[in-house]
This record gives C-alpha cells, structure tokens and sequence, in this order.
C-alpha cells in the first residue's frame, strides 16, 4: 500500500472515524493525486493521545525514510533543561542493524517465556534514546545557570548532586514520548522497551562513549494485524479523579 503525506497541510477527513482510521481515499484537491495511493491525513491531538498504545507485533514493511527524519526532528525539540539539548539518538533499520540490539538486550531464556515476544522482532525500525549528563554539566557551568546552582547548592561545580531530580532522563523521556505520538500522528505503531541487561554490550556494538546512558529503545513499523492485547485488556485505566490532587494529597474536588 502505498502512503501519500501532505507535510505541510492539515486537514480533516469528513468520514474519518475519531480513533483508529487515520486514512483517507482522496486528498485535498489542491494537491496532485497520485493513482492508486492513499493519503494519510494528520490526526488531532486529542486523537493521537487517545490511540497511542505500545504495539508489539509488526509487519516487514520498512518505515519511510523522509517520515522517519520527520519523527526525529520533532523529537529533538523535546523540552530540555537549560536548553542543554543532551538527548541523542541511534537509529536501527533492518533486520543487521536491529539485530544488535536484540542480541546485547536479550536472552534464549527471555524469548521463550512468551512466544509472541518473537513478533516484536519483526519491527524493521529501532530508535534508542540516549541521555549525556555530560551536556548538562557543561551548560550548567555556564556564567547564567553557574549562579543559580551556587545559590541553590552553594557549590563551585556542576556535579550529579547538583539537581534535584536527574534532568538527563526527563528530557530523554519527553523525546521518546514525541516519538511516540509522532509514530501515531504517521500511521505507524511504536513500542518502547527498556534495557534491562546487556547494556555493555550493547555499548561495545554501538561503540557509544562514556558520556552516554541508554534510556531505552522506540520499535517503530507498521502494526500487524496479529498485534496482541496489552496490560490495559486485564488493568483498568485510572480515573481523573483518583489520578488528580487538588490543593494536596487528600484535597477535595472542585464542583464543575
């Protein structure tokens, strides 16, 4: 099938279904048609958030180069403590590059505890996040951000004790979340995994330098139709109201 995007005009598909179908047959008669194609019209956000989940089986199909750049460059504008932009990315595609990752982060014993991980392996497509303490501490020894950490610290030195929670992974996780909505917004299903072990080896065939800790990894491709249920099928979703504390923990909620 082939996928048809308009970059730089939104718009909304008058049948489109508010989750879940994201294509259209025909697109805006502006813009030259291309027989035989489907156009994917960009979704709204509230229906991106609405749809996301993690898929865990995927097809062969090779994600589009131009829409894979265009989920990386959203994901570089993640918010970033003092503007230190300490998040990279190495990207994985096809079955040699992925199959580094799966072999440093996995084991014989992993897979068959439950078989149908086997169709994670299909994703044609890995993007592993990576937080560099090292950007942070530079930026923070800069003359603007120096003053307030002596004032909050009163220490001469950026050191990992000097903030409050590690920065380097919050700004790492805002930019697998854009991933993650990124890949939804493009028609593609994407899966987060964490690395639980391996990760030296996983250095070794990435040949990643000291500055860097792996935050984990994006499986991005297209879902396929044996995708499984997930953890929301037997957990309930929280509600609004056992999730929200007005004022403080054990605070009242306003009236409408």
């Amino acid at each position: 099938m082939q996928v048809t995007r308009f970059e730089t005009l939104r718009y909304r598909a008058p049948d489109r279904k508010r989750i879940g179908d994201i294509f259209c047959e025909e697109p805006p008669s502006a813009r030259t048609i291309v027989p035989g194609a489907r156009y994917h019209a960009r979704m709204d956000y509230t229906d991106v958030v609405a749809s996301r989940r993690m898929v865990r089986s995927f097809s062969d199909v090779p994600v589009d180069g131009q829409v894979l750049l265009g989920l990386l460059d959203q994901a570089r504008r993640a918010p970033s403590a003092g503007f230190a932009q300490g998040v990279d990315f190495i990207v994985l595609r096809g079955e040699r590059e992925t199959e580094r990752w799966w072999e440093a982060t996995t084991t014989p014993d992993w897979w068959e505890r439950n078989p149908r991980r086997s169709s994670l392996r299909r994703a044609p497509c890995i993007v592993i996040p990576l937080a560099n303490m090292d950007r942070y501490r530079s930026r923070y020894s800069e003359p603007d951000k120096m003053r307030a950490l002596r004032a909050a610290n009163r220490s001469a030195r950026a050191t990992p004790d000097s903030w409050p929670v590690p920065y380097w992974f919050g700004d790492a996780a805002f930019a697998t979340m854009l991933l993650l909505l990124g890949a939804v917004d493009s028609g593609l299903g994407a899966a987060f995994l964490g690395c639980f072990r391996g990760e030296q080896q996983l250095r070794r065939a990435l040949l990643l330098p000291g500055s860097v800790k792996v935050f984990g990894a994006v499986l991005l491709g297209h879902p396929a139709p044996d995708d499984p249920p997930g953890s929301p099928t037997t957990h309930e979703r929280r509600d609004l109201r056992s999730v929200v504390h007005w004022g403080a923990w054990n605070g009242d909620a306003p009236d409408p």
